[in-house]
This record gives structure tokens, sequence and C-alpha cells, in this order.
């Protein structure tokens, strides 16, 4: 079959098996479907998915991650992890630990997507030698199903500190598009 979107996602074989369709779902995004069959989301259109680091277990466990790097000394990454077990019910549970594994001590705010609960905090880091990351990273729970979660940490990066590189609170927004786009099956 020939593909002639010049989309990234369509380009790579690897991340073009888990779209819903070659038409755009909005402007500048598809719809992954995950191959648990638990969630759908919208998906960049010029990110790729990592195949060495995809793992998934049955229908209750997934792990993507994906990303994109631009021409404009730019790019971000989104490490998502999605499991359907009885412990994604405790939020408060699952908020410690995604806080100790983003190493965060502060408060999370709320906001709501499509029937789902999502507590999200960000952060800006700055390394020794001046690079800037920036972290949104957040937990949507399922409001029809308690036992549906997803963990996902999206980071945005100037890779060469040596280029102008603007990173801001557009990055949160982004990042928050995509957990809001989460629906679970």
């Amino acid at each position: 079959m020939s593909y002639e979107h010049g989309t990234k996602a369509f380009q790579d074989e690897y991340t073009r098996d888990f779209m819903k369709s070659t038409k755009e779902t909005e402007e500048g995004f598809y719809t992954y479907e995950s191959k648990t069959g638990g969630y759908s989301m919208l998906f960049p259109v010029n990110a790729k998915l990592d195949d060495m680091l995809y793992v998934k277990e049955k229908d209750y466990f997934e792990r993507i991650n994906f990303g994109e790097n631009t021409a404009e000394n730019f790019s971000y990454y989104v490490r998502l992890t999605y499991q359907n077990k009885p412990s994604m019910n405790d939020l408060e549970v699952q908020l410690s630990i995604l806080s100790d594994e983003q190493d965060y001590k502060g408060r999370y705010k709320e906001t709501n997507g499509r029937k789902t609960l999502i507590k999200y905090a960000s952060e800006i880091f700055k390394t020794s030698n001046g690079d800037v990351a920036y972290f949104t990273f957040g937990f949507i729970q399922s409001g029809k199903n308690n036992e549906q979660g997803i963990k996902m940490v999206y980071t945005a990066t100037c890779p060469n500190e040596k280029q102008k590189c603007e990173i801001n609170q557009l990055e949160e927004e982004k990042a928050i598009r995509l957990m809001k786009s989460i629906k679970f099956n």
C-alpha cells in the first residue's frame, strides 16, 4: 500500500499501524488507538512512536513513547503509561507515585477531559550548562471506569543551547490538549 501523506506519522510504518485513519481527526492530529483496546487520543501528525520502548501486557497495560524534533531547535517527547487495574482507582496513590517519579513536591491543578478527571502540574528545569526543559505531567482517570488510568509526562527541550529557543506556557497548553483528548473505551 502506498502512503502519500507527507506526515512523519504515516511515513513511519510502525507509527502508522496505530493510527485509526489516514484522515486528520483535527488539524495537525490523527487518532491514536491503543493496542489494548482501552483508549484512544489525539496524535500529532509529525510525531513518531518509539518502537524500541513500546510495552504491552494483554489488555491492561501499555507504555508508549513518542515525540518530534523540529528544525527550529525544539523537540518534545511524551511518555504515556496506560493501566486497567484496581489500583488506578486510588487517585492519591497514583499522584504520589507520579510525584516521586518526577521528583515533584508541589500541588496539582485539576481539569476535566472526555469523561475524565485530569490532575497535572508543570515545571521548568535548567541544567548547569544552561539547557532548559519544560515538563508537564499528569494523571488521567476514567470517569466511567475508575480502574482505567494514564500517567503522561510531556517534556519540551531545546537540544542546542547555542541556538535561540523559546519554551513557554504554550507547552503546558499542548500537553493539556493531549491529556484532554484521551477517551477511555
